[in-house]
């Protein structure tokens, strides 16, 4: 009926209180509502977009022909050998580069002698700005302790922050380098077979075929827990290792063992020798192993 249908436009058109609702006011603040949530997504979109931007175009500076790493020097050493490596870096943009240094990762069988110019005690050198345009080089010298046949991989980040943007970025440089010899030769003398209680010699022989004096060099003798020293000829000590110290270009040694397996033996296992330097911290380096 006709009263019904006003009853029913005066309950949507009336709050609870009778009073007469604005609809215009409430459909304007719906659109300024809506106008907000969109502005708001505007803004974020835009710093997201210049966010984006900044790191395609200043991230991409670090991995650019703008910027110059690298490393030269031998890839194929002989254990032993003193060697030289040389960084070079270049800034070859048009911006500055501040807070700039080079991080050195170098393999912990790599005793570094000497940097020109020196690195900090984290093998760091701080370059500071590189300008625009500028360049240098830094070199390292020092010996790989490794087995032959090792490959090793010494590695440079330079680390910068571009002057108009305020975030650090990085370019990476490493070299392989391949241990194909040593210093030192030796072999190892003795049966490769034994029955349990019955005694073995075994005698290293070993020679400083460098050509100048090797220092600080030790034999460490890796032998099985059921192997029992009767002889040793020089005295081994509690770490079973011989301090042999300096060796002259050319000169050669030789170290005997006597011993035997405890009943406690089974099966095949191995006995070797390494012959190295110790470093400054008592840690052994092996150039040789002979089994």
């Amino acid at each position: 009926t006709t009263k019904e249908i006003n009853a029913a436009f005066n309950t949507i058109y009336h709050d609870e209180a009778g009073k007469k609702v604005d609809m215009k006011i409430h459909r304007a603040e719906r659109r300024n509502w809506r106008k907000f949530l969109i502005g708001l997504i505007i803004f974020f979109g835009l710093i997201f977009t210049v966010s984006w931007l900044g790191i395609f175009l200043f991230g991409g500076l670090g991995n650019s022909d703008n910027l110059k790493l690298e490393i030269s020097g031998n890839k194929k050493v002989t254990a032993g050998e003193d060697l030289e490596y040389e960084i070079k870096y270049a800034n070859k943009g048009d911006a500055p580069l501040s807070n700039s240094e080079i991080d050195f990762y170098l393999p912990k069988t790599f005793v570094l002698s000497s940097s020109t110019p020196l690195l900090d005690d984290k093998n760091t050198f701080k370059i500071g700005t590189l300008k625009a345009g500028g360049s240098g080089s830094i070199k390292i010298s020092g010996k790989f302790f490794t087995a032959e046949g090792e490959k090793q991989v010494l590695q440079a980040v330079l680390v910068y922050k571009p002057s108009n943007f305020n975030s650090t970025f990085q370019k990476v440089s490493k070299l392989e380098v391949e241990i194909f010899g040593s210093v030192f030769d030796g072999s190892l003398e003795g049966p490769d077979k034994i029955s349990v209680g019955s005694e073995a010699e075994y005698s290293l022989t070993y020679k400083n075929k460098f050509n100048g004096a090797m220092e600080n060099l030790a034999v460490l003798a890796v032998l099985p827990a059921d192997f029992i020293i009767s002889t040793s000829t020089p005295a081994i000590d509690k770490n079973n290792r011989w301090s042999l110290g300096k060796l002259e270009s050319q000169a050669e040694g030789m170290i005997k063992i006597k011993g035997s397996f405890g009943s406690g033996a089974k099966g095949s296992e191995d006995i070797s020798f390494k012959l190295g330097t110790v470093d400054a911290s008592g840690t052994f380096l092996s150039l040789i192993e002979k089994k």
